[in-house]
Order: structure tokens, then sequence, then C-alpha cells
């Protein structure tokens, strides 16, 4: 049986929370036939050893498939055609016959969950339609890629990272608030060589906060963006944190956006070492702490002590 597992967006969830509920879903499926683990990312490669250890489940693991192989498995496993060693030993040789790596542009953000998936919507807005087929855009976190980025580089050929935070990788980096810009958006087609086109030029005298709301209008599902964003600005008078750029500002303010949406419903996310770090940062987490309890009061909800770390997080983020 597949057991097929996305960990991209839940980085800093608690690793035996997630081995449990794994355990717990194998063993239900399980038919003594044993189970071939899809993963995204090394740390769960642990996940199939440990299982087979613990209940004695074969269990084999293959990691970083291309889409084509994976439908390929599915089809075996489907048809019966082969035993757990005779479709992994398939895998492990079909993955040296797709060599062909895709055009590829990172959409990344701190969490996984917010601005990263703005810039995922962005990126698919401006790109012309018959390029669309042609590239893929990898939407993942800040963490997670510098662990991950080589690994995906074997089925990707990445053109630029786009997202509220620079990973410092080979390629060229675009703050999400610079694809709103028509000079930007001529650089950003001129890696992936496609032929400029900008239809959006009474966007670029927009001031910021009309940016985000932009932005945040392609994304967000529970929240109104237009309400948003007038809070989301008494919110940074509120804390009047010294922001070197309008980029980082832009930054934030998406980020916000989507941190409400999330709160909104009640969709958590997790900072790791939490303790530790409110204890480094302790002044500056006391005054976003107190600002996003008044933020959080117009709309019904909580916002926990992980998200403010994240706002803290692309506050001191160079």
């Amino acid at each position: 049986m597949i057991f097929h597992y996305n960990r991209q967006h839940d980085h800093g969830l608690i690793e035996g929370f997630w081995y449990a509920k794994f355990r717990s879903m194998a063993i239900s499926i399980n038919r003594n036939k044993g189970i071939l683990l899809l993963v995204d990312m090394g740390s769960l490669y642990e996940f199939g050893k440990r299982l087979q250890q613990e209940i004695g489940i074969l269990t084999r693991v293959i990691d970083n498939i291309s889409t084509p192989l994976a439908i390929e498995l599915l089809r075996k496993v489907l048809y019966k055609t082969n035993d757990l060693d005779s479709i992994y030993q398939f895998t492990m040789m079909a993955n040296e016959t797709y060599p062909k790596k895709k055009i590829a542009v990172l959409s990344l953000c701190m969490t996984g969950k917010g601005t990263g998936k703005v810039a995922y919507a962005v990126i698919k807005n401006i790109l012309p339609k018959e390029y669309n087929e042609k590239i893929d855009i990898v939407v993942t976190n800040y963490f997670d890629i510098k662990g991950n980025y080589h690994e995906l580089q074997k089925y990707n050929k990445f053109v630029a990272v786009v997202g509220n935070v620079d990973p410092q990788l080979d390629i060229p980096y675009f703050p999400i608030g610079q694809l709103m810009d028509g000079n930007c958006q001529k650089k950003f087609f001129k890696l992936i060589d496609a032929e400029y086109n900008n239809n959006n030029k009474d966007k670029l005298s927009l001031d910021i906060y009309e940016k985000a709301r932009l932005l945040l209008e392609q994304y967000v599902r529970y929240l109104n963006p237009k309400m948003a964003i007038k809070d989301i600005k008494k919110f940074m008078i509120r804390i009047n944190y010294p922001i070197e750029s309008e980029e980082k500002k832009l930054n934030l303010i998406v980020h916000m956006g989507c941190m409400l949406d999330r709160c909104i419903h009640q969709d958590s996310i997790y900072f790791d070492n939490i303790r530790t770090y409110i204890h480094e940062h302790i002044t500056l987490f006391k005054m976003i702490r107190e600002a996003v309890d008044v933020l959080a009061q117009n709309y019904d909800t909580k916002i926990n002590d992980d998200e403010v770390c994240y706002i803290i997080k692309i506050l001191e983020t160079n």
C-alpha cells in the first residue's frame, strides 16, 4: 500500500506527534502486503525504518520522486503487478531514467502557509498562460529549504525564488512586493525566457497597503482584505518598529493578513524552541503580544505566541 504524507507546510510540529499519527494510520491500512512511503523531506525518511522496527510492518521509503513515476507506482499497486520489493527496485532504477529537469520557481515564506501561497498566486497570475504548463512553482518554507534544496534540484532547474525572506541560495531572490513592479517583472521574465507583457500598469502607483490588499485578495478565504488592511495599518502604527525597506514592510503586512486568515480558521502553526526564542526577545515579544491582542479582538479570534514569534522573526530578518 502507498502512504503519501506531505509535511511541507507543517514545519515545527513535534516529530513524535506526526509519527504517532503516521503509525496509527499505517496500522489501519496495512493488509500484510507492506507499505510504500512516499516522502518529501529527509526528516520523514526514518519513519519507515522506525515503523518496521517497532511493529514489524514491511516498509520501503522513497523520496523526491517525479509525478510520472508516482503515477506509475500507483498503477502497479492498483493492478497488483508486483510485490513491495519489486516495486521498490523498479523505483530505484526508474529514478535514474528521469534526468530531465523542469524549469521552476521557488515560492518561499517563513511558515510555508502564508506568504508562500500568496507568492504562488502572484506568480501564476503574471505568467503568460502558455507557460503555466512549462514552469513549476514549488511552495516551501525558509527552514525546510535549507535542508532539501539540493534534493529538489535533482528534479527542478530553479531560476528564481520569490517570497518574504531571502534564503541566500544560488538563484536570484525577488521580494514578493517587487513582482507588483513592472521593471522587476521584466527581470523576472528574462530569467524564465518568457515574453514580457505587463497589463497591470495601474498597480505601479499604488501605495504599500493597497499593494498588500491586492496580494491578499488572491489568497485569503476567511478574511475581508479591505477591512484587514485598515486594522494592520493600525497595528503597524502601534508597534512603531523601524523597518528599513518598503519590500520588508510589504512582506510583513501580507504575512499579517495571512496570519489573521489562519487564526480565523483556527489553523495553528508552530515555532521551534519557542520558549528560548521568547526569552531572547522578551521586550519585543511583550510589545508585539500586546498589539496583536488588540488586533485579535476585532476578529473574535486568538493569536498564539507562535504567530507572535514569526512576526518578530520577520522584523529581525535582514
